[in-house]
């Protein structure tokens, strides 16, 4: 049965550029018939094949929602958002950010969103795994071990998946989804893509991008995702960026009158590392019977570091907690991490869609020693970038449906922000993802925080460089600077 699955699998991806298009015409689209939701927001979908190889074998529906134009009598058309992941529901997020769009773009554009195959109400891949399970294993292996205390769980997980997920669980993949975005705007009615691609969402852009260069009217790719390194050095980046991040919390914590964490928010985090790994806290309880732990701990570092405008101050109450020996609010942030907006997880998505994206899966024990060398370099923070961006993929039971090389010739002028201080995307992987496609131009958003569009979506100088880019394609110029205040550099 594996055997069939992998073959089916790669037949997905081997077909791409021009020869994929007929195939995939055949299958009619149908513009969306749109319904009242909620909030404002109004829902449909997109039906899309299941295997574009064979794309009258089996279908399924991929989730959309819009907010309509403020201004209807002067739109422009829509305006699609992937908020990354991946994994994560572009529903559920477009109705919690929908307004933070610079205005003349909530304006003039209908905003739309979309669930990508695989995730929430477009077929998700669901395996039953227990998140907290996860989230709560010990970042760095055991002593006299290669292996990850999360690596059986992962093989488990594998093995549920390859079990339950159904048969779009070999399809779901990057090269696929770009396909679906595809559908999506012509079911919107639009001649062209205007997309905005956040973390996750840079890759889904730039696979688009290249795969359909002449339908590109605009294309912003916020807090790129390395478009060329492997795995393990995409651990070792993002290891660096992090620990670095933290170190700023941590300092911006000590300079503020009355940090919850005392006087030395760097010598609290560090106590708290260790009694977390000595003696993990009691399980929150209410059907989480796992401890808190120092994996909880990186994993909601990570988090709040990421997005430290909405996450902040609930980071600095949850350290208090813990180090008072309350961890539920610490497992809550740490679950936050692989979780939709208002709660569901995404777990299962997120590592079926990198371990399909990805070329190399380094083995298990291979894993295991990188995380005792980030821990090693960055002993805050560092080891558990391997957890989160390496380990599931080591017994994956599906083989890769890697990316190819992006370079989007011939596509319309695509604008990539990368911000200084983002501990998730490095702002070395917006420099090369600007490089490796033919028509980017780098912004660049002196800051902390994870992206633009979620961590700097006060910023003036880059809100008004993007509504210029969306709404009157104003391609901005390349290397242009914008200051955390919100100036131009």
């Amino acid at each position: 049965m594996r055997l069939s699955l992998s073959a089916a699998a790669l037949l997905a991806i081997c077909a791409c550029g021009e020869s994929d298009r007929p195939a995939a015409r055949a299958l009619p689209v149908e513009p969306i018939r749109w319904s009242d939701c909620d909030l404002g927001f109004q829902c449909g979908d997109v039906t899309v094949p299941i295997d574009y190889a064979h794309p009258n074998a089996g279908t399924l529906n991929v989730a959309v929602v819009r907010k309509t134009a403020t201004d209807a009598a002067h739109r422009i058309g829509s305006l699609v958002l992937n908020p990354g992941g991946p994994g994560l529901s572009g529903v559920a997020t477009l109705k919690v950010l929908a307004g933070i769009f610079p205005q003349p773009v909530r304006e003039r554009f209908d905003l739309v969103s979309f669930d990508p195959r695989g995730t929430r109400a477009s077929a998700k891949v669901d395996c039953g795994t227990d998140l907290a399970a996860f989230v709560a294993a010990a970042p760095i292996p055991p002593v006299g071990s290669d292996l990850l205390p999360v690596a059986p769980l992962y093989v488990e997980m594998g093995r549920a998946c390859a079990r339950v997920a159904g048969r779009v669980f070999p399809f779901v993949n990057t090269i696929n989804t770009a396909r679906d975005l595809d559908r999506i705007r012509e079911a919107l009615g639009d001649d062209k893509l205007t997309f905005l691609g956040v973390s996750y969402g840079t890759r889904l852009g730039s696979v688009y991008a290249d795969l359909f260069p002449s339908r590109v009217r605009a294309i912003v790719l916020d807090g790129a995702i390395e478009p060329l390194a492997a795995l393990d050095q995409q651990a070792r980046d993002e290891a660096r960026a992090a620990e670095d991040s933290l170190t700023r919390f941590l300092e911006a914590c000590r300079l503020r009158p009355n940090c919850p964490l005392g006087p030395d928010p760097a010598a609290f985090y560090d106590a708290l590392k260790a009694q977390l790994t000595r003696q993990p806290l009691p399980a929150p309880g209410g059907g989480d019977d796992h401890p808190v732990t120092a994996g909880d701990l990186e994993a909601a570092t990570l988090a709040a570091v990421s997005v430290p405008v909405f996450f902040g101050s609930q980071y600095l109450d949850a350290l208090a907690a813990a180090g008072q020996g309350i961890g539920a609010s610490l497992r809550t942030l740490a679950r936050g991490l692989f979780s939709d907006p208002d709660g569901p997880s995404e777990f299962d998505a997120y590592w079926t869609i990198i371990c399909a994206d990805e070329r190399e899966h380094p083995s298990a024990s291979a894993t295991g020693s990188l995380a005792r060398e980030l821990e090693q370099q960055y002993p805050r923070v560092g080891g558990y970038a391997a957890s989160y961006l390496v380990a599931g993929c080591a017994d994956w039971p599906l083989p890769p449906a890697p990316i190819p090389l992006v370079r989007a010739h011939g596509a319309a002028p695509i604008v990539v922000i990368g911000t200084t201080g983002d501990p998730n995307t490095p702002y070395l992987w917006a420099q090369h993802l600007a490089h490796a496609l033919e028509s980017a131009v780098l912004v660049t958003r002196q800051g902390e925080g994870h992206t633009w569009f979620v961590s700097g979506f006060r910023n003036k100088c880059v809100n008004d460089l993007v509504a210029a880019y969306f709404v009157d394609l104003q391609v901005p110029a390349n290397g242009t600077t914008c200051t955390a205040s919100g100036s131009p550099g």
